[in-house]
């Protein structure tokens, strides 16, 4: 959190609880960060532990310190993506 180290990444496995980011150089678990998500309707931020790293992959993030109104951005993220993802009937 201090180091002032930026990372750039692709997010996948987006949930409430966390995410993956895919990275050539991903931080060691255990190191806490703050995220930053970019999308087309805004952008998502949070505090994050790296909870496991797969070298030269990426790593996996569980959000630590979410404010409710982060916490709502990405509830609405999610479930757009969900209606996205269900077919017409």
């Amino acid at each position: 959190m201090g180091s002032g180290t930026l990372l750039s990444g692709r997010t996948s496995e987006l949930a409430l609880g966390g995410c993956y980011v895919d990275s050539l150089n991903p931080f060691p678990e255990g190191t806490l960060v703050g995220l930053k998500i970019l999308r087309d309707q805004g952008v998502f931020e949070t505090r994050a532990k790296v909870v496991y790293c797969d070298p030269s992959f990426g790593m996996g993030l569980a959000f630590t310190e979410t404010p409710p109104d982060q916490r709502s951005l990405l509830e609405a993220w999610l479930i757009e993506i969900v209606s996205q993802l269900r077919p017409v009937s």
